[in-house]
């Protein structure tokens, strides 16, 4: 995108409902590590919240397992995602 009033050039990135607004690569690196550092959190306490529910007098076990079947395939893509990023950062000298 081109501010038209600046001329300042940056990129947008929409996804899950979210925005990563950057400049360059090692600010895409950056921004999208604290994306997925957020995400895996989000997993982490839904995590813990069905392990509560789980703990219910009245539980669908069959949607228990369904949701923690979820979320530690979606936790572990998203963790697999975080160590690439991470390890590319470590490659790329340009990033902070």
């Amino acid at each position: 995108m081109t501010d038209l009033e600046s001329g300042k050039e940056d990129y947008l990135l929409v996804t899950n409902g979210n925005s990563i607004r950057f400049v360059d690569e090692p600010d895409f690196i950056q921004k999208f590590i604290m994306f997925l550092k957020s995400n895996i959190a989000d997993f982490n306490q839904q995590y813990k919240d069905l392990r509560e529910r789980a703990n219910e007098a009245v539980v669908d076990e069959t949607a228990i397992f369904m949701e923690d079947e979820y979320i530690g395939f979606c936790g572990n893509k998203q963790l697999t995602l975080l160590n690439k990023m991470r390890e590319f950062r470590g490659k790329n000298k340009n990033v902070g």
